[in-house]
């Protein structure tokens, strides 16, 4: 069961939609981690230097030149900003000390953990003055930390500087949560893609599978099967495909069935439901028949086998003038014995007509031996048994159409054809009989 469902396509979709979900998961947790590091630093930074520079600004708001302990006096004195440090420093765990250093390195305030020792800070050693604000990576004992500093100037003159220390490893510790967080969401994302993957093959899948067994029951011989997908997509036309498809079989099958085993051509049953298809559509349409004129006495002078060649040699001449003259939806069937039946237009019909007389009675002398074809006959014992001369064979037609009269069923057009075959075998030349009455009941006339 497990093999079968890994050669099957819904497994290897699930399979390489699994793969796509777990790969990109694996990916993403590798590097968006970094990423999202390296973005939390630079939003501490900006943050935490945020609060350096507004300390710094307030420093040279309460400079006074040459009197450096006014300063640290004063920043003592503030319980504003004694509160604000003291809740920055509860709130945010990585900050390790804040401290004010004047022009010598000298503490003028300090707020944060003593572990800190002020000698920790050199600041007039460490970074440019002329620049308003640095960051300083530094080893204090074990401890990797920053200083974040932003200096004091007043009237363009250096009175010291704000630091900032900061634990790099309690920040990133501080920040540990959101990897949980992003393994969470995908963990999440793969569970759902996972799931997606198995609805997608289901999807695609199923409809195949129902192929599958549409097409196992077609090779049984069983052309009932059908699919009715209503998807609005190519899955819904593939269905409708293949019902098309086994319309033309079952359609190929009645074909086959009734088939003339000489000629290969639809048969009786084909050629009355094509003729009663065409007198339930109420389309304008022509019937050609046409039948051999002394095709029993060839028969029997030359024997089956070159009969049987008259007859396919008919078959594709036939075919041959419909294909050129018919036009669309024409059709030959083949009645048997020697008669067969054209359908056309009755717009085509005349042609087809004359088409199909002229070039038999031009060719069907190369089936006679060259005295009988010097003599223009045959000399055949008839039905009484008395010696008698047959002429050549000729091509009789009548052309029934529903242009002048109603055709009402099948049975009525075969009455029609039997009686206007009659006038034509009656003619010597150009027998082709027509029907142009317009009464309802008669016969027909040429």
């Amino acid at each position: 069961m497990r093999r079968r469902f890994k050669s099957s396509i819904r497994g290897k979709l699930v399979i390489l939609m699994g793969a796509v979900v777990t790969l990109s998961a694996v990916l993403t947790a590798v590097t968006v981690p970094r990423l999202v590091s390296r973005e939390i630093l630079a939003m501490m930074e900006q943050r935490d230097l945020l609060l350096v520079r507004e300390l710094a600004a307030r420093c040279e708001e309460a400079v006074v030149p040459g009197r450096p302990e006014l300063l640290g006096r004063q920043l003592a004195g503030d319980r504003v900003l004694a509160r604000m440090l003291e809740s920055k420093m509860a709130r945010l765990p990585y900050y390790l000390r804040l401290a004010v250093l004047d022009a010598r390195d000298s503490v003028l305030f300090s707020a944060g953990r003593n572990d800190i020792p002020p000698a920790a800070f050199h600041a007039r050693r460490e970074f440019d003055r002329k620049r308003d604000e640095f960051i300083i990576a530094q080893e204090f004992g074990p401890e990797s930390i920053f200083q974040l500093g932003a200096v004091i100037n007043h009237r363009q003159s250096y009175h010291g500087c704000v630091i900032l220390a900061v634990s790099e490893s309690m920040a990133r510790r501080e920040f540990s949560h959101l990897w949980a967080v992003i393994i969470l969401i995908f963990s999440v994302l793969s569970v759902v893609g996972l799931l997606a993957a198995v609805g997608l093959s289901m999807v695609l899948t199923s409809p195949l599978e129902r192929l599958a067994q549409a097409l196992g029951r077609v090779g049984e011989g069983d052309l009932e099967a059908r699919l009715d997908f209503r998807t609005g997509d190519e899955i819904e036309a593939l269905g409708d495909g293949f019902n098309r498809m086994l319309t033309s079989l079952k359609e190929a099958r009645q074909r086959d069935l009734s088939a003339n085993p000489l000629t290969g051509l639809p048969g009786n049953s084909v050629i009355e439901q094509r003729i009663a298809g065409l007198i339930g559509s109420g389309r304008t349409f022509a019937v050609l028949y046409a039948d051999l004129d002394h095709f029993k006495e060839f028969n029997d002078h030359y024997g089956f086998v070159r009969g049987d060649e008259v007859i396919r040699f008919t078959a594709m001449l036939l075919a041959q003038a419909l294909h050129e003259t018919g036009g669309e939806d024409s059709f030959l069937g083949h009645v048997g014995g020697d008669d067969f039946v054209l359908i056309c237009g009755h717009g085509k019909a005349a042609a087809l007509a004359e088409a199909v007389v002229g070039r038999f009675n031009a060719a069907i002398d190369q089936y006679y031996d060259p005295k009988d074809r010097r003599a223009g006959f045959i000399t055949v014992a008839d039905r009484s048994g008395r010696m008698r001369r047959f002429r050549l064979m000729t091509l009789s037609v009548a052309v029934v159409t529903n242009r002048y009269r109603p055709i009402k069923h099948v049975g009525h057009f075969s009455q029609i054809a039997a009686q206007l075959k009659k006038q034509a075998k009656m003619r010597k030349r150009d027998k082709i009989a027509y029907d142009r009455r317009h009464d309802k009941d008669g016969a027909g006339s040429t």
